[in-house]
């Protein structure tokens, strides 16, 4: 998996979870962005 350019979707069957997953660079919370599962503009499917 790329992990450079790929979203990701995580479901859990309880009410709280904790992910933790590796990544090749340092976390900036300005480079953090989501998608509307409803967007009209891009409309995912």
């Amino acid at each position: 998996m790329d992990t450079k350019s790929s979203e990701q979707d995580l479901m859990t069957l309880t009410n709280t979870a904790e992910v933790n997953y590796q990544t090749t660079e340092y976390y900036y919370p300005s480079d953090e962005h989501t998608i509307k599962r409803n967007d009209e503009t891009i409309r995912v499917k």
